[in-house]
């Protein structure tokens, strides 16, 4: 109840430090969530992960049905600070790597139709074999962040 309080789908940055374990992870060809927020009525999610595409990260967001993805291509084997914001109100979505956004501004969002229900880290909401295969720190919901902000929380 707290979560849906404090936030909507529609309007906040998620952020943690992450490491792959190992170079096969990048090109397993695996989903492995690192963090999922999501409405369990299947319309909203937000979520952060390594994508099935061999090095990519992926951020996928779906606003009342309506889905936006923004990818970034890596292959990193140490720690990275990762950011995405939402915003419903600015139309943006952005995907941030030690603190610089990555490709464009995702827009034309979706409305955001019911709180936020449930908050995963590490794993996946029904898929376990979707789970973080590596190490993550400071994993973290906030207010939608400016880039500056991000960019302080990225300074190790």
């Amino acid at each position: 109840a707290s979560l849906t309080a404090a936030y909507t789908g529609g309007e906040l940055t998620i952020a943690c430090w992450a490491i792959v374990s190992a170079a096969g992870v990048w090109t397993d060809g695996a989903i492995r969530r690192c963090m999922e927020l999501l409405n369990i009525d299947g319309n909203n999610e937000l979520y952060f992960a390594k994508n099935s595409t061999n090095n990519q990260v992926l951020v996928a967001y779906t606003a009342g049905g309506t889905a936006k993805t923004i990818g970034f291509t890596t292959s990193s084997l140490v720690w990275n600070h990762y950011a995405v914001t939402a915003s419903k109100t600015a139309d943006a979505l952005k995907l941030y790597v030690n603190g610089v956004q990555q490709g464009a501004t995702g827009t034309g969002l979706g409305t955001w139709t019911a709180g936020l229900t449930r908050a995963v880290i590490g794993g996946a909401n029904t898929t376990p074999v979707q789970a973080w295969s590596g190490s993550l720190a400071h994993a973290a919901i906030f207010p939608v962040l400016s880039d500056a902000q991000i960019a302080t929380l990225a300074v190790v």
